[in-house]
Formats: C-alpha cells, structure tokens, sequence
C-alpha cells in the first residue's frame, strides 16, 4: 500500500494574505504515525505550509510518479478547511479509485458534518491515528476509531505507552527547510536562525482540565499518557549525535503534571548544554522550586505562563485552575532564577465585563512578567466555549471553516468584537512597549532585543520601532535617520495611539 500524507495550509485560501504567515510545525502527529506503521506501507509527504503557492503542483506529481492507493488529509486548523474541495477535485481528476481519508484536531472535532459535505472523504479518524492507520493498513478495513457513514459514532483507540512514538523518523521530511521555517520561541537568549539546531518532542498527552475555550473542554477522558524519561533522554543522545542539536522544543500540554517524572527529565538534560524550549503555557500550579531551579540548569531561560485572567470570577468562567494568590509566590521564585517569563491572557470570554478586566491589568502590573500574550477568546470547534456561544447567539457565523481563530467573533451583551480587538491592541502596547518592564529596570540590552525581535517580525508596528530607537538611545546610539523614517510612516490613527499612551514622537 502506498500512502501520501498532506498537511493543509493553516489560514483560509478565500481571505488576503496579508497578516495570514503560514503556521509550520514538523508534522509530528503524521512522522508518529508512520514512524508507528513505516514497516506495513510506502509513505510520502507533502507539508503544503512549507511551498503553499505552489502545492498544488507538487500533488500532482506526486499523484502521477508515486500513485498513492491512499492520500491522509491533516486538518489541524478550522480554516484549513478552504483548501480541502479543490485538492479533493485534484485527486479525483487524476484517479476516481484512490482513498481519501482525513485526520487531525480540526477533523475529530467535526466529523459529522464533514462526511456529509464532502462525498468523496470515506473516513475520519476519530482521535489520535497511530493505531487506526495500523490497523486500516492490515485490514483495509475501516475500524470503530474511524468516523464513516455507517458509523457515526466512532470510538478513540488511544496509545497508552508513548516510548515508541519519541523516536519520529524524519527520513520522510526535508529536515532543513523546517529549520529555515520554524523559529524559536522569543527568549533574549534564543540562538537565532543561523545558529540553532532545533529538534521536537511530545512527550506526553492528554489533559487533566476542561478550560472551556480548549478542544479538550468536553473531552471525558482527563487521562495524560506519558513517554518515559529513559526513552526521551535515549532520543536527546541521538538528536545530539546524529544532528547536532542545540535547541529541544517540548510541544507537551502538561509537561510539569507529574511533578516527579519532570523533576527527572529536567535533571537528567543538564549534561548537554542545550536550549530548551516549553512552547505551551505551562501551568503555574505545578511549579516549585525544585522544578524551577532543575529546568534554569537543563536550559530553559524562557516561560510561558498560563495565567488567562486575573479575574477570580473570569478564572471561574473558564474553569481554569490557577490561584491568583500563589503565582504571585511563584513569580518571586521564577525571578531568582532569572527567567524571561510570558503570561498568556485571553480577553472577551463571555461574562466579562470592564470590571474584571480592570482586575486582570492591575493583577498583571502586580505580578509584572516581561511580556503579556493577549488573544482575543475563539470559539474553537469541539469547545464548551463554542457551544455555549451558540446556544446564546453570540456568534452569528457557525460555518466550519469561516471563524479564523485569530480575530474576535464573539458578540456579547457586555462588549463588541471590535471593542475586544481595540482593547487587546491597548494590552499588547501598554504592557509590552510603553510600560515593558525590562525598560523600567533598565536592562535596556533585553529590552531592545525584544523590541527588534518584534519590529523585524511585524514591520507596520510603530510600537516596537519606536521602542527599538529608544533602547538604543538608552545604551548610547543614536539612530536619527530611523527615527526620521518613522516620523514618515507615522499615520493618523498611530498618531491618536501615541498621544493616548503619553508618547511624544
């Protein structure tokens, strides 16, 4: 059997471009599926966020030279979903025989209706694919783990030991155009392009909560399955020697949960020197000292905090389990160890009011972390969020496909998603520039790093150009010719934006 697995583009083929940056991440999910089976078929695959204006053609000669029995479509994304008809018609111009299946977050999520847009999908898997794909590659039969017309209540067939799934094979991925693709989480100590050798692992899944705007919300299942840590550190030895690495990315949910096992893990990776990365908001409630101090000296610099809000009522809304109280210890602790810590915030969950996000600034000004990540709440497919949010009509357009994630949809009685966005731009300027904490202590090297970091990646953000020029001043260059230049690219609104903030120019 040969089968050609597609990742789809991660941003909506029917909007502009402009501000919509491809979303490329090693498919780990497809590379622990193969890895899973790679003795039972053919394998190719096609990354379409890696040439995404040009995928189309690749397919077809794929479709021509390798002749797959079986194309897996990975829709990870709602806004994925845009691309499916037209490569659904590619496949079936070539030959009318050939399975088409698909996979993913996004799939599992909605399965139903799905099957019944698309005539020519035979099966969704329902959950994680490992053992579904094995089982479809023996049989050719489709399984109670897959979503089909006759059974539309599909069961998940979950791997309970995940030792196997750490070691990927990533013969079947061009592993340097994801190096060229894939940028480190922002730290001032990230290696840059040129100089990091970066590798992933998922060493765990599931999750023990039900934080209303996750997929996870409405999951039963609150078990997490773990990787163990001899079969990681076994893996760490082979990325090191075989590839050089210098930069591990964790992409686990709950990489602390087990307080023991991480204990473990991090003390064991001191001995290599590397970076290490933990992209996911961790949850403050699982750190200690031990844990903290064990992950400075693995290699972690950086934290991303799951904090939410720093509304108690909000933390309820969302049924998340953080304590106001306690981070504010923990925040203390991190800063003896000299992490560069993110809390992540999420802005408009239905409920809130002015008030409690008045609660959620002055909560951040007391805890004082370096950068604030502020989104906008979405209502997922397959959340309590997204039900809820139907159930009340606070969200007009229900279509799989058209809610992009990235942009406020959800219409309250308390607030407009206009107003949401406005305010989260205030968020992001106040905490991040105007008010960024690495300026008021006056570490002005970190500070310009995040300002250039962030003028470089989003070139229209006055902000962080502005802020860029004055870090410099503030260690001795003076830069007038850029400043000159963003004088000229001052518009009205931005004009309106710093005379708000107090910020002359």
């Amino acid at each position: 059997m040969k089968i050609l697995f597609m990742v789809l583009p991660s941003f909506n083929r029917f909007k502009t471009r402009i501000g919509q940056v491809p979303f490329v991440a090693i498919p780990y999910g497809i590379l622990s599926m193969i890895t899973y089976c790679k003795d039972m078929a053919e394998f190719k695959i096609i990354d379409c966020d890696l040439d995404y204006d040009n995928y189309l053609n690749i397919l077809k000669k794929e479709l021509s030279e390798f002749k797959p029995d079986v194309i897996g479509i990975s829709l990870m994304f709602d806004v994925s979903y845009s691309h499916l008809p037209v490569i659904m018609n590619t496949i079936k111009e070539y030959d009318t025989t050939t399975h088409i299946i698909l996979g993913g977050v996004g799939a599992s999520a909605n399965y139903k209706e799905l099957l019944l847009e698309n005539k020519d999908i035979e099966a969704i898997c329902y959950g994680e694919g490992e053992k579904p794909l094995k089982d479809f590659i023996l049989t050719g039969k489709f399984n109670k783990s897959w979503a089909t017309r006759d059974n539309l209540c599909p069961e998940k067939d979950l791997l309970l030991d995940l030792d196997d799934t750490v070691n990927m094979d990533f013969s079947y991925i061009d592993l340097t155009a994801y190096e060229n693709s894939i940028s480190e989480s922002y730290s001032p100590d990230m290696h840059g392009k040129d100089g990091k050798k970066q590798f992933y692992l998922i060493t765990s899944r599931g999750c023990p909560f039900s934080c209303c705007f996750c997929y996870n919300s409405l999951n039963p299942d609150k078990r997490i399955r773990y990787a163990s840590v001899d079969s990681i550190i076994n893996r760490v030895d082979f990325l090191v020697e075989e590839y050089g690495m210098n930069v591990l990315t964790f992409y686990d949910d709950q990489i602390l949960f087990n307080r023991e096992r991480a204990l473990e893990l991090f003390n064991r990776l001191e001995k290599y020197g590397l970076r290490v990365e933990l992209t996911n908001g961790i949850s403050p409630a699982y750190l200690n000292d031990d844990i903290a101090l064990a992950m400075r000296k693995a290699g972690v610099d950086s934290l991303h905090l799951a904090l939410e809000s720093g509304s108690h009522e909000i933390l309820k809304l969302m049924k998340k389990p953080v304590n106001l109280n306690k981070l504010k210890d923990t925040m203390n602790m991190l800063r003896k160890y000299n992490f560069f810590i993110s809390v992540f915030i999420v802005i408009g969950i239905p409920g809130e009011t002015d008030k409690h996000r008045e609660e959620s600034e002055k909560y951040i000004r007391e805890i004082d972390p370096d950068i604030v990540m502020v989104k906008v709440a979405s209502p997922t497919y397959g959340s309590k969020l997204r039900q809820d949010c139907i159930e009340k009509g606070y969200i007009k357009n229900t279509k799989f496909g058209e809610l992009d994630f990235l942009e406020a949809v959800i219409e309250t009685p308390e607030c407009s998603s206009e107003y949401l966005k406005e305010y989260t731009m205030y968020m992001n300027w106040y905490f991040n520039f105007v008010n960024n904490r690495r300026m008021r202590i006056g570490d002005y090297k970190a500070a310009r790093h995040y300002f250039e970091h962030t003028a470089k990646k989003y070139p229209h953000e006055l902000f962080a150009e502005y802020f860029a020029i004055k870090a410099n001043e503030k260690l001795g260059i003076i830069d007038g010719p850029r400043m000159n230049s963003l004088k000229e690219k001052m518009t009205d609104d931005y004009k309106g934006y710093f005379n708000y903030f107090g910020v002359n120019i």
